[in-house]
């Protein structure tokens, strides 16, 4: 429960932040805080004075004390995660934000934040040379927030400074259908010749529709928010009830089935490789050896890991090769297909079959991944 004195200090606090004396609202925040030492929200108060003067140590400092205080409290997580974003410790920015949004889906400034700090960190990514991680971290900010070209910006320029052009083509391609009146988007479309693709746009409407059709009206701004918001995120009033700490367990972008999928071929490419040089070592083992006949086992091994490998990192020229390589694969399961049913051989055309429907869903995973 807390003490009088400490409510009177918030009191006084938060009227001397709303009238931007941030210095005299830390005072009273301080007040705060040395008259219950144990209580959550003063902290975080004190961390949001501070955070409001560029003291960026000691708001960040407060604000993991407010986390250790009240860790159920997504304000609380809030206040580190901007402390430590404006302090350029990412990886506790974004950790903090996770945090805000797994306590509160609807917190809309906790999206922006994290917008922001995966951006920064994707771009630092780029710059240390961990091209995956930054990668990854721009393609979330750009499913966080789909009416936002500055992650898109960040990622078609970073593919182009690759000479990764195909997936700089599919990242503008699929926000040209977010926002095709954005005119740093259509700057990028015009550049990289890039027109809106039809199924993308329909894909898009439809999103726009499920998305309207789930929202209301927020009493207080009469601005249209999502059913399950229980904060207007243009007014800040609080329209619902706020959700349970297990409500957003389940939030934030997920990984398509196809990227999965994808991954999971890359690594059996790599994991056959492995295999086919492990056999080839094998026959230096065996009773009738002859020098160099483990070199087309071990090579071919070689060149399957490779793909493999450079599959998994998502290289343009290796995904080029893959589907030349599927191709092949194609042609020779649709001979061995016909050759098997002309001398009525089940086994196989059941074995040409199978590789005929494999290399069809590479080329789909390849196109759906790594673009056209």
């Amino acid at each position: 429960m807390a003490t009088a004195l400490f409510t009177e200090s918030v009191q006084q606090g938060h009227q001397l932040y709303a009238q931007g004396d941030y210095e005299g609202a830390e005072r009273a925040y301080t007040a705060a805080v040395q008259a219950d030492p144990v209580e959550a929200d003063g902290y975080r108060l004190l961390s949001f004075a501070q955070y409001a003067q560029a003291r960026y140590e000691l708001a960040l400092a407060n604000s993991a004390k407010a986390v250790s205080l009240g860790p159920d409290n997504p304000e609380n997580h809030f206040a580190r995660g901007i402390a430590a974003l404006a302090g350029s410790d990412l990886n506790l920015a974004v950790e903090s934000l996770d945090e805000v949004l797994r306590l509160r889906p609807d917190h809309a400034h906790a999206h922006a934040s994290m917008v922001s700090a995966l951006m920064a960190r994707g771009r630092k990514c780029f710059e240390n040379g961990e091209d995956m991680r930054g990668e990854n971290d721009l393609s979330r900010a750009i499913k966080l927030d789909r009416t936002n070209p500055e992650p898109v910006q960040a990622l078609a320029k970073h593919f182009l400074d690759i000479d990764q052009k195909t997936r700089a083509i599919k990242v503008v391609q699929e926000a040209l259908a977010e926002m095709p009146q954005d005119p740093a988007v259509k700057s990028m479309a015009l550049h990289l010749g890039v027109s809106l693709d039809a199924k993308l746009e329909q894909e898009a409407a439809k999103r726009d529709a499920v998305k309207q059709a789930q929202q209301k009206q927020c009493p207080a701004c009469k601005a249209m928010v999502m059913e399950w918001a229980s904060i207007c995120p243009r007014c800040n009033t609080q329209i619902a009830a706020i959700p349970s700490q297990f409500a957003g367990r389940a939030t934030g972008p997920s990984t398509t089935w196809q990227e999965v999928a994808y991954k999971i071929v890359a690594g059996l490419w790599i994991l056959n490789g492995a295999y086919m040089i492990f056999q080839g070592v094998q026959l230096r083992q065996a009773e009738h050896y002859l020098p160099g006949m483990e070199a087309y086992g071990i090579i071919v091994g070689a060149v399957n890991a490779g793909v493999g490998i450079g599959l998994y990192f998502e290289s343009e020229v290796v995904q080029f090769i893959a589907k030349l390589m599927c191709y092949l694969v194609i042609l020779g399961a649709t001979v061995g297909t016909c050759l098997g049913m002309g001398v009525a051989k089940p086994f196989m055309i059941a074995v040409n079959l199978a590789q005929l429907l494999m290399a069809c869903f590479q080329l789909y995973l390849l196109k759906e991944v790594g673009g056209d």
